[in-house]
C-alpha cells in the first residue's frame, strides 16, 4: 500500500462460450443478448450472486476510501461503513439518506474490515478532504 492504487472489479455477463458456462438453458433462443443485465450471475459456481455483488461493493468502496480527495458526504459515507464493518450507499426519496446497501454479504464485509484495520501501516486511515 505504499503507491496510490485504485482497485477495480467487474462482473463479467454469463455468456457461451464464456470457459465454465455451460447451461445453455438460459439462452433457450441461442442469443447471447438474453445475458443483458445477468452480470452477478453465479455461473460458475465458485461464488453466489450475493457474494460477487459484495466484493464489487468493497472494491469499489476501497477506491473511494483511498481517493486523495472527496467530499465530506463521502467521508461521513466510509465513516459508517468503517464503524459499523457494513456496507452502506446513498438513496434518495427526496432526501439524500445513508441506508445499507441491499444484498450484501455480512459475513465477507466484517473480514474485510476487519484486514483493513489489522493492515500494518495503512494510507487507508489517513484522513482526505476535497479541497
Amino acid at each position: 500500500a505504499a503507491l496510490p492504487v485504485a482497485s477495480g472489479i467487474s462482473l463479467f455477463y454469463a455468456v457461451p462460450g464464456l470457459p465454465g458456462f455451460t447451461d445453455m438453458r438460459r439462452f433457450p433462443a441461442g442469443t447471447a443478448l438474453l445475458a443483458k443485465g445477468s452480470s452477478a450471475t453465479p455461473w460458475t459456481g465458485s461464488l453466489s450472486t450475493r457474494e460477487m455483488v459484495t466484493a464489487f461493493r468493497l472494491s469499489r468502496f476501497l477506491t473511494l476510501r483511498a481517493a486523495a480527495k472527496r467530499s465530506a458526504r463521502h467521508g461521513e459515507l466510509i465513516g459508517r461503513c468503517t464503524r459499523e464493518r457494513k456496507l452502506y450507499t446513498y438513496r434518495s426519496d427526496g432526501t439524500l439518506r445513508i441506508v445499507e446497501a441491499p444484498n450484501t454479504d455480512g459475513r465477507m464485509a466484517r473480514e474485510f474490515f476487519a484486514a483493513i484495520d489489522s493492515a500494518p501501516n495503512s494510507s487507508l486511515n489517513a484522513p482526505r478532504t476535497l479541497d
